[in-house]
């Protein structure tokens, strides 16, 4: 029961008096809603934390500090929270800035919780928008290379000049065997002058081919492997974009997401709305538990000690102002005497300050028998 009521902020001696008794329970309960709220805090915030620094350890020792530093500000929100006789008004624009601070509380303890019970949701958002963000920059990439495309290009007109020039000369050639053979050209088998012709044109075709193979090979090898260095440099800023795409694990990015994804589904929205006034309104719970409750004996003992304790220390402070005061007057008359007034005057202030002093007994002594006097009554005053 004392630690509840330690939680709820509430001055446990004075609750622990039988006047209070009836108060108790109210205050128990109100320690209940502010630990529970510490509870959620801490699980709220550690999830958040994991998902940026992916380490436990790190996680829960930063969301224990985080749900301490809730638990007391929630204590200090709704013990500032009190009853007062009259000042209705004062009671509701200090209340009404109290249930604001709580609200906006319970706000940012809502948020990591609410990525995660629409986790799968998310997910899938991020998914789809990862996809269109691929898609995307691969067009962008290619744009952005348009030389790889040029080379690809010209490595595909070389193969086709060389394609030409192959069948230019196995054209040559099958003119030159079919001669040969008799079957085609001059109809006659063997070698004579029309076949030696024929073999002349197919020899230089093929020296032609031979020379147009190795320019275009030493070309297409040179053309490729600047698509290779074009092609890292494009798998390399896609592997990037591609990276930044994938970390979908960031607190933000899935803050991002849901809200996208409230706009475009309702039952979402709804049922994001629907959290967020579950958790502000056990938040502000305690705070309005004490404005709707009637005055009791606990707000009465906690005003009457107050008020005692400010009239205590106010005398005392008007006492020592007096004390300090009369230690003044105390000096100058002092310093009179010094300066050769009568004996009369030294009279009357030894009469005023018996009065003042009781706890000094004033002596009539000569002069230097006087300042042992002063030092006495200083000391003791």
């Amino acid at each position: 029961m004392k630690f509840l009521l330690f939680c709820s902020g509430a001055d446990v001696e004075t609750l622990l008096t039988p006047e209070c008794r009836t108060e108790r329970g109210k205050y128990a309960m109100i320690g209940i809603f502010i630990l529970f709220t510490m509870f959620l805090a801490f699980i709220s915030g550690t999830y958040a934390l994991y998902t940026i620094f992916k380490s436990k350890e790190i996680a829960i020792t930063i969301g224990l500090i985080y749900a301490l530093m809730i638990f007391t500000l929630d204590r200090f929100i709704v013990s500032t929270t009190r009853k007062e006789k009259g000042r209705n008004w004062q009671q509701f624009m200090n209340a009404l800035v109290r249930i604001l601070m709580a609200a906006f509380i319970a706000l940012v303890i809502t948020m990591p919780l609410e990525t995660k019970i629409f986790a799968s949701a998310i997910t899938r958002q991020i998914a789809e928008e990862n996809t269109i963000a691929a898609i995307a920059a691969q067009e962008k990439l290619d744009q952005g290379f348009p030389r790889l495309k040029q080379l690809e290009q010209e490595n595909q007109k070389l193969l086709a000049e060389l394609k030409i020039e192959q069948q230019r000369r196995d054209a040559a050639y099958k003119e030159s065997m079919e001669e040969n053979e008799g079957t085609n050209g001059t109809l006659k088998p063997g070698k004579g002058p029309v076949y030696a012709e024929k073999r002349q044109e197919f020899e230089a075709r093929n020296s032609r081919f031979m020379e147009v193979e190795r320019r275009i090979n030493q070309q297409i090898t040179e053309n490729r492997q600047k698509i290779q260095s074009l092609e890292a440099d494009k798998d390399k800023q896609y592997q990037s974009i591609n990276k930044a795409n994938e970390d979908s694990s960031s607190f933000l990015i899935k803050m991002s997401a849901l809200h996208r994804l409230a706009k475009k589904d309702s039952m979402i929205e709804s049922a994001s709305n629907a959290i967020r006034l579950m958790f502000i309104t056990l938040d502000v719970a305690p705070i309005l538990a004490k404005l709707l409750s009637k005055r009791g004996p606990y707000d009465a003992m906690l005003a009457r000690v107050e008020k005692e304790v400010i009239e205590r220390e106010d005398r005392k402070s008007e006492d020592i102002q007096y004390g300090i005061d009369l230690e003044s007057q105390y000096s100058k008359e002092k310093d009179k005497l010094k300066q050769g007034q009568d004996w009369a005057f030294f009279q009357n202030t030894q009469q005023f300050l018996s009065k003042q002093l009781s706890d000094i007994q004033v002596k009539a002594l000569e002069t230097e028998e006087w300042k042992s006097v002063v030092n006495e009554a200083v000391s003791s005053y």
